[in-house]
């Protein structure tokens, strides 16, 4: 595993080179080569360096080329002037006026413009020369750099071993580890699956005796809904049979009171006052029959109302009992 190589430029074209590891720590290493990110850019910019030492190159022989056809015009004109007809102790003009009279007058325009093209390939020759020298100060400036970026890159490579080496024993120790933690996992799983397996024996026995509970629980609750019903059936005849009594009973007072009062008027004060009784009596017995059935609604709800609790204990015992299940 090779580290990242993370490299920071800065504004006066240094930069850090940073080995950046995940387990290792944080390695520095600084320089003046402008890059960016990495050793493949450093190659890529010294093969522009490259580039432009050959670019340069190219330029100088094109500017010798042109020094060299100066030179042969320079060397024709020095032969003019062994000749006799351009001396050195002449004046620009007779120097020119001798050139007049042995060159005609469109080898003179000739020469003028020949004369101001060497005026400019002077010119541009000592440009070249001045711009040669600073890309030759440039390429060795640049070499020098490549030097130091070859050495950083050398040591670099040097670190990266020593980490990958470091890497690799620290790879075998967490192997190491690793196993081990292993083998105590292994274990515990052990006594934990043998502890899991008595809970579960445990727990069987526990929703056995829940399911016998709640079977005995269900037939209980299914005879008491028998018996409330033959009893609701029972009491509602009773009170048919009190309700016909005493409606026959109320006939039959008021039918004696009717032949009462049809043969005896004299004594109808005492007939209104046994009239009175009855009625008492009759109203009596209808309150205690109404009293009696409100007893038997009373008692009748109170029981559905101990079967409805019966039924949500069963059925929350049977959730449980379902979700332990599917748990397990």
């Amino acid at each position: 595993m090779v580290p990242n190589v993370h490299i920071n430029e800065e504004i006066d074209g240094s930069f850090d080179v940073h080995l950046i590891s995940h387990r290792y720590p944080l390695y520095k290493s600084r320089s003046h080569v402008p890059c960016t990110t990495s050793a493949e850019e450093l190659e890529t910019q010294i093969s522009q360096f490259k580039k432009l030492v050959v670019d340069v190159e190219c330029r100088a022989f094109g500017a010798e080329a042109k020094v060299r056809k100066l030179q042969t015009e320079l060397f024709e004109a020095k032969n003019l002037s062994d000749q006799g007809i351009i001396k050195p102790c002449d004046s620009s003009n007779s120097i020119f006026k001798s050139a007049y009279n042995f060159i005609s007058s469109t080898e003179s325009t000739t020469m003028c413009k020949l004369q101001t093209e060497k005026l400019k390939a002077d010119e541009k020759v000592h440009r070249l020369g001045a711009s040669l020298a600073s890309v030759m100060a440039q390429l060795a400036e640049k070499e020098t750099e490549l030097t130091k970026t070859q050495s950083t890159i050398a040591e670099l490579k040097k670190k990266t071993e020593t980490l990958d080496e470091q890497f690799e024993r620290e790879k075998k120790n967490s192997e190491a580890k690793v196993g081990a933690l292993q083998l105590q996992l292994l274990e515990k799983l052990f006594d934990t699956k043998t502890g899991a397996a008595n809970d579960l024996k445990l727990t069987e026995e526990h929703l056995r005796v829940i399911e016998q509970t709640n079977r005995d629980a269900l037939s209980r609750r299914d005879e008491l809904i028998s018996t409330l019903e033959e009893r609701i059936v029972e009491l509602e005849h009773e009170l048919e049979d009190q309700t016909r009594k005493s409606h026959e009973k109320q006939l039959q007072l008021q039918l004696e009171m009717m032949e009462k009062l049809s043969t005896a008027n004299t004594h109808s004060s005492e007939i209104v006052k046994q009239a009175e009784n009855s009625l008492r009596f009759l109203e009596q017995a209808n309150y205690a029959t109404l009293k009696k059935k409100d007893e038997i609604i009373s008692q009748y709800e109170k029981e559905r109302r101990s079967i409805r609790k019966l039924a949500k204990l069963t059925a929350a015992t049977t959730k449980r009992r379902v979700s332990k299940r599917i748990f397990k």
